[in-house]
């Protein structure tokens, strides 16, 4: 919803009024101020309507957020009963720093175990879906170009050290030396300076 339509329609009446003149070339008063005024009614309808809707989005966000809450309560309170239950006696002959080690681990394992869960729905929903566009390109590169030349492709894992790795993957494959890249320089020299230039413009 347009709010500023009003706004600007009134202003244009006013400036509008103010430019009309009456036959002895003055400027209608009278207009202006009826403009002035429908200009000041409307500014306060909008600002009314604004506070109306303001309030009924605040209470509608605190009710879903203690929904919310009280959701989370009820399913944690169960699992974390449990799991003090089982923690006290083991807590009760260790040290404070030892119990702080204690918690600081269960809570990485229990992050580790949400993560492999939500790995392993995001690979049923896929399995669902079916092959992926990916999937499909690969098959077609493997059918037309690779498998016949006794080609593979290789996973690199993109962590940010993608492209070394690969030469490092190549270079560990093959058993290539600084002999080989020195026989063979205009093969190696775009990529060297490939990753030259990435590594000044990471560190410059």
């Amino acid at each position: 919803v347009n709010y500023f339509f009003p706004t600007r329609f009134v202003l244009w009446r006013v400036f509008s009024a103010y430019g009309t003149r009456n036959d002895n070339h003055t400027p209608k008063k009278c207009g202006m101020i009826s403009a002035e005024a429908e200009f000041t009614t409307k500014e306060k309808e909008m600002k009314e309507r604004h506070e109306k809707e303001l309030e009924s989005l605040s209470s509608d966000a605190e009710g879903t957020a203690a929904e919310v809450k009280e959701i989370e309560s009820t399913t944690a309170a169960p699992a974390a009963a449990a799991e003090e239950g089982e923690n006290d006696d083991e807590m009760q002959n260790l040290t404070p720093k030892e119990r702080k080690q204690l918690k600081a681990r269960r809570k990485k394992e229990r992050q580790r175990e949400k993560e492999l869960q939500r790995q392993a729905e995001i690979e049923e929903e896929l399995k669902k879906a079916g092959p992926s566009r990916r999937d499909t390109e690969i098959q077609i590169m493997n059918e037309l170009y690779l498998s016949p030349k006794k080609l593979m492709i290789q996973e690199i894992p993109a962590d940010g050290h993608c492209l070394y790795r690969a030469v490092a993957f190549q270079c560990g494959g093959e058993n290539v030396d600084y002999t080989s890249m020195r026989e063979f320089l205009h093969v190696f020299l775009p990529l060297f300076l490939l990753c030259c230039y990435i590594f000044l413009r990471r560190n410059v």
